[in-house]
């Protein structure tokens, strides 16, 4: 588990950093109408590719799917940075971050719930859970005198290559796949089992918030004039 405790603390503060200054900066270069299109890309090719990714996740395990994952990240990164000079570059960024969220969140959870040890699940995920957190309390700050002195293109320069730097500690994990299996009607069973409703809830419960603090909240900061 120590990889992933390094990996999402810097992974964690590549999004703090840019996170809730995105939809500023697409709204800044284009417009309400393309942060909308832009976060709805993103979850479309997410859900486009989440099964798929899943199968190639099986075959190439989960320090290789992480790095992808990375790889990524980094493309959309690179993909706002060019967007200052051509718009038509938001597109791209937004497929490669949707692309990169099936590669990364599919490989994270199963190797979390095959390689956490039973007894001590709850610590293990508290200490990665307090390790992004700090990192994500300095990523807006940092941020915002980054922007305030050079502006956004070194910002997503800075994310970059810190996103870069993460790679590293996932060498430190062993080699090794899953082999649970995805499909859609493994999804469906999901969404009509009664017992993981609570689940489900608790998922698009947490997509809400997260939408709601990183693009709706800085937006509307932004209108308001602060």
């Amino acid at each position: 588990m120590r990889p992933f405790y390094l990996n999402g603390m810097m992974r964690a503060m590549v999004f703090a950093l840019v996170g809730i200054f995105t939809p500023v900066y697409i709204y800044h270069l284009v417009g309400l109408w393309a942060v909308l299109v832009y976060y709805g890309l993103l979850r479309l090719t997410t859900l486009i590719t989440v099964l798929p990714v899943a199968k190639i996740i099986e075959n190439i395990g989960f320090r290789r799917s992480i790095a992808l994952s990375i790889i990524f990240l980094a493309g959309s990164l690179a993909g706002l940075l060019r967007a200052e000079l051509d718009p038509r570059y938001l597109w791209a960024a937004a497929i490669l971050s949707g692309v990169n969220v099936s590669f990364y969140w599919v490989a994270r959870n199963s190797a979390i719930s095959q390689d956490s040890q039973t007894k001590r699940v709850g610590s293990q995920m508290g200490v990665m859970t307090s390790v992004e957190q700090a990192a994500t309390m300095l990523g807006p700050l940092t941020a915002g005198l980054v922007i305030e002195r050079w502006g956004f293109p070194t910002l997503y320069m800075l994310a970059i290559l810190i996103l870069v730097v993460s790679v590293v500690p996932l060498w430190g994990m062993h080699s090794h796949v899953h082999r649970n299996g995805a499909s859609w009607r493994g999804f469906w069973r999901w969404i009509k089992g009664r017992s993981y409703f609570h689940n489900a809830v608790g998922v698009a419960g947490k997509a809400v918030d997260e939408y709601a603090i990183n693009v709706m909240w800085p937006l509307i900061i932004f209108l308001l004039g602060v």
